[in-house]
């Protein structure tokens, strides 16, 4: 590898080393072949290169590996660069390292990477090195099935990104979303623009997997013909892009177009061909279409034992994917229960600083002013022995009776919304954001109705116990109605207001009943508001919650909706 020097030792041949890395880093997604001949060309230059063109040189070589499949090799060199003492280049290495752990299923280094991501995130100028992050969070909370942080974040790419290709790359994101939620009335209207707009730029990749997506509804509706002329229009161009993923997903529709349209052995050939080009830990999805295609082609052609191994291959594999998705489930909600824990020993930290620095002022101001002291000592005596009067009157014990549910603990619907007004005064003076969250358990009546008030009681405390681990200590959670429940969350942005209902509405559907002696399903629909769209009036962000809630009822229930204003 060359070595790094000052800058001031370079001559004005340093200059071509540095054009060519800014060239290489514009085409980097777009001609890889060509990234690859420049990378070579400097390293075979002989030429030393200052400590930042290194830094920016093992960036670039970390990424073309990573491109091209080699991701455990990538994250190797990229953790060479992480502490540059260039922080936005770092930040860069980092969102391709996440994405290599991703891809490769290491779901806790992608969690760990992602918050050493947001710690420097304040030191990223360029936006490009910033929408890459959007990027990669847009395309993280879509594989975790978040499909709503998901949308919010590659729309983000969309509407205001300044870099074409993020722009682009949050078309892409944004058609994986809709196909993922069978959304194809959205992506329909989405598609010409995002075509045209990548094919401009010549992102041919992100032009081609959003190509994909078409014809993914195409088979889908069994319109085997047009789906084929799609699949011969584009295959050339996906080809030259030498990336096995969007590969193997051509092929493996190609097998399902083919079997459609009655022509058996090419199906089989082309199921064969996915199957050889990407590694199946990459396309679960592709290799199930290529054996569910090579299981029909061969019971059709009458090869029952090569039916049954094809089979036997989809059983495993769908298996292992399934596996897969718990494990990224669960990788998540550890790394985020690990992140809290981490933000709560600083903010702890933080708390201990302020005490010590408020005790050292008393000291001086004791020092200061002995008559003071004296006066506050007396103030304080005062307070307590008012404080152990009323003590002894019980009044701490009529006050729990007075302000909270006395099944499940928390606060009542008077003290809710005693507190959250008191909250959100807080929040609109000192111009911080709130977000409130209401949901109602559905189908509750039904249970009441088949198993008795005493399991709808316990279905009501195990609900408020799950939905408690995932709060902060500030966050204010009351029972305003029957199975009715609403949490205020000062200073909490939009997104993770909706990342904490679903968190919340998978917990609930997760609850074992069969301990109630009853086996049961409990789930609920969520509306959540927020102080952006909805102002600070407590009233105001309960009647827009309802109303989000109630799209939810509506759409079939067990789901998340966020206010939106019209």
């Amino acid at each position: 590898m060359s070595k790094t020097v000052d800058e001031a030792e370079m001559g004005a041949t340093n200059r071509t080393i540095a054009e060519k890395l800014l060239y290489a880093d514009k085409i980097k997604s777009s001609e890889p072949n060509t990234l690859s001949d420049l990378l070579l060309e400097i390293s075979d230059s002989g030429q030393k290169l200052t400590t930042r063109q290194h830094d920016y040189y093992q960036y670039l070589y970390g990424y073309s590996l990573a491109y091209n499949g080699k991701y455990l090799a990538a994250i190797e060199v990229l953790k060479n660069i992480i502490d540059s003492e260039d922080k936005e280049l770092a930040y860069r290495a980092i969102a391709v390292i996440s994405n290599s752990y991703l891809l490769t299923k290491q779901y806790m280094d992608v969690f760990y990477f992602l918050d050493k991501l947001d710690e420097l995130e304040k030191f990223v100028v360029t936006s490009s090195a910033l929408e890459n992050g959007i990027g990669l969070k847009a395309m993280l909370y879509n594989k975790l099935g978040v499909y709503s942080l998901a949308k919010s974040y590659s729309l983000q790419l969309i509407e205001n990104a300044q870099d074409p290709r993020y722009k682009c790359i949050g078309y892409q994101l944004y058609s994986e979303i809709l196909s993922n939620l069978n959304d194809k009335v959205e992506f329909e209207r989405i598609y010409p623009e995002a075509i045209e707009y990548c094919n401009s730029i010549n992102e041919l990749l992100w032009m081609n997997i959003i190509h994909a997506y078409e014809i993914k509804f195409l088979i889908e509706e069994q319109n085997f013909s047009r789906g084929l002329l799609m699949l011969d229009k584009h295959l050339a161009a996906v080809k030259a892009t030498q990336y096995p993923f969007i590969k193997t997903v051509f092929y493996a529709f190609y097998a399902e177009a083919y079997f459609g349209l009655g022509h058996y052995e090419r199906a089989l050939e082309n199921a064969d061909l996915a199957i050889a080009t990407g590694e199946i830990d990459n396309v679960y999805q592709a290799h199930l279409m290529a054996y569910n295609a090579k299981y029909k082609a061969h019971k059709a052609l009458g090869d029952s034992e090569a039916a049954l191994a094809s089979l036997e291959f989809y059983s495993d594999i769908s298996a292992t994917y399934n596996d897969e998705k718990l494990s990224q489930q669960k990788a998540f909600y550890l790394a985020r229960g690990e992140i809290e824990t981490k933000n709560q020993r600083i903010a702890l930290l933080d708390k201990d600083n302020e005490l010590l620095y408020l005790q050292s002022s008393i000291y001086e101001q004791e020092v200061k002013n002995q008559r003071l002291m004296v006066t506050l000592l007396a103030v304080v005596v005062f307070i307590a022995i008012v404080l152990a009067v009323r003590a002894i009157f019980g009044r701490n014990r009529f006050k729990i009776l007075a302000e909270f549910d006395h099944l499940t603990g928390i606060s009542n619907r008077y003290h809710f919304n005693n507190q959250a007004k008191i909250s959100l005064e807080y929040c609109e003076t000192n111009n911080k954001p709130a977000s409130l969250i209401l949901f109602d358990l559905d189908f509750f009546k039904r249970i009441n109705d088949d198993y008795g008030h005493a399991t709808g009681d316990w279905a009501l405390q195990k609900v408020v116990k799950s939905c408690r681990n995932f709060m902060r200590n500030n966050d204010i959670f009351g029972r305003i109605g029957g199975e009715e429940f609403s949490i205020l969350l000062p200073g909490c942005q939009p997104d993770k207001a909706l990342l904490l209902a679903e968190i919340c509405r998978e917990a609930i559907s997760a609850i074992d009943t069969t301990e109630s002696g009853h086996s049961f399903t409990l789930s609920a629909s969520f509306g959540v508001s927020n102080s952006i769209t909805s102002g600070y009036q407590l009233k105001q962000l309960l009647a827009d919650a309802d109303h989000a809630m109630y799209q939810a009822k509506k759409q079939g229930k067990n789901q998340v909706e966020e206010f939106e204003a019209h």
